[in-house]
């Protein structure tokens, strides 16, 4: 999967891509690669368009990474993230579900589901990401919950693995819940601790 991310960025972008080894190139790619597979579920001639609160926006996938990589959700810790992630689900009208692992009586260790029905019956689409982090090491030489970009490429605990493959999810979620008419069947969005 990472490869054909890859590849098909390489085949819109060039190998040149400036940022191609950096965290911004798996964000870019990834929201690529996530609108892409949902073009499969326009099945009834509508074209994909811009419009009030529907367009993917870079600058939106960006803010959204930056927010997730300031939340510290080293495992065994991610309630903030999660609360964050149900938020934005809530704002584009979806309605988020917690679960937790029976063990978690303290309730740190949330996993998120919500449902986008487009009303017409045809295939469920899973999408998938960990709220979780490893921990950090003191090696760091900048503060791993402080999203900063040296040379083109941002630093952050969780930039790559994987805060920027979420905000490409929240973002796909966004343009389909303010444009159900343009798939079929169900997205079923997981975000698991």
């Amino acid at each position: 999967c990472a490869a054909g991310v890859m590849v098909h960025h390489w085949a819109l972008y060039g190998h040149n891509a400036g940022y191609r080894k950096s965290g911004l190139f798996t964000l870019c790619a990834d929201a690529v690669a996530v609108y892409r597979i949902f073009c499969d579920l326009c099945r009834d001639g509508h074209r994909h368009r811009a419009g009030e609160g529907g367009k993917l926006t870079m600058e939106r996938i960006l803010q959204r990474w930056y927010d997730m990589l300031s939340i510290n959700s080293v495992n065994g810790h991610e309630a903030a993230m999660a609360d964050y992630v149900a938020n934005v689900l809530r704002e584009i009208g979806m309605d988020p579900h917690y679960s937790y692992f029976d063990e978690d009586t303290a309730r740190e260790r949330p996993s998120l589901w919500s449902v986008l029905d487009s009303g017409r019956p045809g295939k469920t689409v899973l999408l998938i990401g960990h709220l979780d982090t490893v921990g950090v090491s003191d090696r760091w030489d900048t503060d791993p919950f402080v999203p900063t970009e040296i040379d083109g490429k941002v630093y952050g605990r969780g930039a790559m693995d994987m805060k920027g493959g979420l905000a490409a999810i929240l973002e796909t979620l966004t343009y389909y819940a303010a444009h159900r008419d343009t798939f079929r069947g169900k997205i079923l969005a997981c975000f698991v601790a």
